[in-house]
């Protein structure tokens, strides 16, 4: 808890830490009291409170960290030899694990910051457009984080001020239940202020079709494990993707046509990876770690965080998303550290170049389109729509179109095709865990991985919150 505590003491500093021109403008640092009662300190609020999450050497959304704590699925392991790696990938994480504490302190950064920019944007007596606007992002900002926070942790403190109050040092942890239902209320008014285009055309921000999207994988999650919702929770996410699917050029979304603007990851072409696929994503002023050198294999001059696992590698179908996903060109088996390794990862197909400003997309049309599809289907069988969107991803990946399959087939085909399109995007263990699938990733596992040192069940679903909290507050890890 000291870690909370400590941000939540320094939010009136970093709060107004921005710029006025979104994640480039440089600002002095000058503090007034009255900041947050204008127009022009609230948007310097915003910018701080996104930029909680691209501090790539303390903690953050850019570097490999996120990628990290989804190593329970079976399309990612780790070479590195760090311990927090190798806990993550054998279901052995411990409260003193390295990776975990990155993504958790991002998360409560950008927390108190946006609560910060909420209490005081609805102070504002008669808010206009721009104040609207602010105040929407800065639920959506919340909303996702704890979405993030309450996926990785059975509980965690439900911190809703960007004030510190002494009684917040023992702050009893809030539950699953509790944690989703914040998050359904965040996005709730995010989608009722935010605006149909991203504001000033400037693609880290959300819009209206963002907020339907992410509250889609919200309402996926919710169906299966913890909460196991089922139908009613299905049903919410179809419909949410749906609006997404049905007003795609409203919002400005549609499918990418080719792998080589998808996953071809470069500073000065394809729009510094931004594409008609970013429904929500994280750019970067020159601080994005997750591609090139971290992921690259020491081979070719790179850390080695992060790879294939090998089965994973020869399972997945072969074609052009093969192709762009993986370097099929590097002899992995003879390599220092005998992985194959993730073309979608690297810049301009190098592994030597980090910090770059590629941005990272977080959630894409596609994923929006497979959610709809698994949904409906699990509800009400799959309809047009459903078969239009997983066979567009099958086209574009060189495979077979599906049709005339029943029910139960055609969900199979959802989830297995999730994890072929979305592998290294830290996608597939959320799918583990909401579906249960914990056996079969394991059973994915070849000889030469890592051997399984945690439990083998659900047991391991959740990750201990951070050692420096629990010292300090006996509610945490209850």
């Amino acid at each position: 808890m000291k870690k909370i505590l400590y941000l939540i003491c320094t939010a009136a500093l970093s709060v107004i830490a921005g710029c006025s021109d979104f994640l480039t403008e440089k600002t002095d640092g000058q503090i007034f009291s009255n900041a947050l009662e204008t127009e022009a300190g609230l948007e310097a609020a915003l910018t701080g409170t996104y930029k909680k999450w691209s501090q790539p050497w303390s903690c953050g959304f850019q570097h490999t960290w996120p990628l990290e704590v989804t190593m329970g699925g079976e399309d990612i392991t780790s070479n590195a030899p760090s311990t927090n790696c190798v806990e993550l990938d054998t279901y052995a994480a411990t409260n003193t694990n390295s990776s975990v504490p990155n993504v958790y302190r991002s998360c409560y950064q950008s927390i108190i910051n946006a609560s910060s920019v909420i209490e005081a944007a609805l102070k504002f007596p008669d808010p206009g457009d721009k104040v609207k606007n602010i105040l929407a992002e800065a639920y959506f900002i919340r909303a996702y984080d704890y979405f993030w926070l309450g996926r990785m942790h059975k509980a965690v403190p439900l911190i809703l001020s960007g004030t510190y109050n002494e009684e917040d040092a023992m702050m009893p942890v809030t539950g699953t239940e509790g944690i989703y239902a914040q998050i359904e209320s965040d996005l709730e008014q995010a989608i009722a202020l935010l605006p149909d285009q991203k504001r000033n055309g400037e693609p880290g921000r959300p819009n209206k079709g963002t907020a339907y999207a992410l509250r889609a994988e919200v309402w996926l999650m919710e169906a299966g494990f913890p909460l196991n919702r089922g139908d009613e929770a299905y049903r919410k996410a179809a419909a949410d993707a749906r609006e997404v699917l049905d007003n795609r050029s409203k919002y400005g979304f549609d499918f990418e046509e080719s792998y080589e603007t998808l996953f071809t990851h470069s500073v000065e072409r394809f729009n510094g990876g931004v594409n008609k696929e970013s429904v929500f994503v994280m750019t970067s002023d020159n601080a994005n770690w997750m591609y090139g050198t971290a992921p690259g294999p020491s081979d070719l001059g790179g850390w080695g965080y992060i790879f294939a696992e090998t089965n994973f590698y020869k399972e997945f179908p072969g074609g052009i998303r093969k192709e762009y996903t993986f370097d099929e060109s590097f002899d992995f088996e003879h390599s220092n550290e005998g992985k194959p390794i993730y073309r979608k990862l690297s810049v301009d197909d190098g592994y030597t170049m980090g910090g770059t400003s590629v941005a990272i997309n977080y959630l894409r049309f596609s994923q929006t389109a497979l959610t709809y599809a698994e949904a409906k289907a699990r509800t009400d069988g799959p309809d047009d729509l459903a078969y239009a969107c997983v066979n567009t991803i099958r086209r574009r990946a060189g495979l077979d179109e599906y049709s005339g399959l029943d029910r139960d087939d055609f969900v199979k085909k959802c989830v297995e095709e999730r994890k072929w399109e979305f592998a290294a995007e830290g996608v597939r263990w959320w799918d583990v865990i909401r579906l249960d699938l914990i056996q079969e990733a394991i059973a994915c596992r070849a000889s030469n991985e890592l051997p399984v040192n945690g439990a083998k069940s659900s047991d391991n679903y959740f990750l201990p919150l951070p050692n420096t909290d629990e010292i300090l507050n006996p509610n945490i890890n209850k």
